[in-house]
């Protein structure tokens, strides 16, 4: 009966030991849960972190200063984080891409001569799929057809495409469509006659000559003024301007002013600056 019992309790033991495992027999182990983010340029990405094996407690130490076990509002790049035990320390680098980059390119045929409408801009858009929506905005007036990817017909101006893919990320990237020089006689460079008659050039840039301030004044809407000099150079390139022209960095001279109206009309007026 005693050989019996005993030969029971030894049998019970080894049960009862494999009750009480040291947790040291387990190595901490860092698993790791990340979410890029949503658009270009966001801060929506987050790390979160499954830990488990060594010694509790468990401490974090991330590299932008967090010490939680998830960070969250993560802009792209690399986070660094060290997980420690009461024994061990793990570290781990953990990358946040950008899910959505849409890239936009173009080829740009400039105007062929002053004022002429014969621009153009050819779209490659790369980094998107499925449905997206585009607009175009431009400096030079409306010479846009936003039904098109591709611009034709354009006059020289800066022009600006905004493209959203269907997730509501959104792109942009704006063109130069540039035009020659026109060419000018400097003979007869101190003119005022206009294009269209109908302008009233009375007033226009004033006080002339100046030192440096000058004010322009307009009936009919502007979309560009261009100063050149008596050797026919652009020097100054002003866009939509109304009011006050600080020419405080043209050279002491005389200079040609080629403003030219919203619906193509062209004038000249005359710089002096003493």
């Amino acid at each position: 009966m005693k050989t019996n019992l005993f030969k029971q309790l030894l049998t019970a033991i080894p049960f009862v030991i494999t009750g009480f495992v040291n947790a040291q027999k387990f190595p901490l182990t860092v698993g790791v849960s990340s979410t890029n983010t949503t658009c270009e340029n966001y801060n929506d990405g987050s790390i979160t972190l499954t830990v488990y094996g060594g010694v509790q407690p468990y401490t974090y130490l991330w590299s932008n200063g967090a010490t939680s076990q998830s960070v969250v509002n993560l802009s792209p790049g690399f986070y660094d984080v060290m997980v420690r035990d009461a024994n061990t320390a793990i570290s781990i680098t953990v990358e946040i891409r950008n899910t959505s980059n849409i890239n936009i390119q173009g080829s740009i045929t400039n105007a062929s001569t002053f004022g002429a409408d014969d621009g153009g801009i050819d779209v490659q858009l790369s980094g998107i799929s499925g449905n997206f929506n585009f607009n175009w905005i431009s400096t030079n007036g409306n010479y846009v057809n936003n039904g098109a990817l591709d611009q034709v017909n354009l006059h020289a101006g800066t022009y600006t495409l905004t493209v959203v893919n269907e997730n509501g990320c959104e792109s942009s990237e704006s063109f130069l469509v540039e035009q020659p020089n026109p060419v000018l006689n400097p003979h007869n460079a101190i003119s005022n006659d206009f294009v269209g008659h109908e302008f009233n050039v009375k007033g226009l840039i004033y006080p002339n000559p100046s030192n440096g301030a000058l004010n322009f004044k307009s009936m009919e809407e502007v979309n560009s003024i261009d100063i050149y000099n008596l050797e026919g150079n652009l020097v100054k390139k002003l866009y939509s301007i109304e009011g006050n022209i600080d020419a405080i960095d043209l050279d002491k001279g005389t200079y040609k002013a080629m403003i030219q109206t919203i619906d193509g009309k062209i004038t000249t007026d005359t710089i002096i600056v003493k």
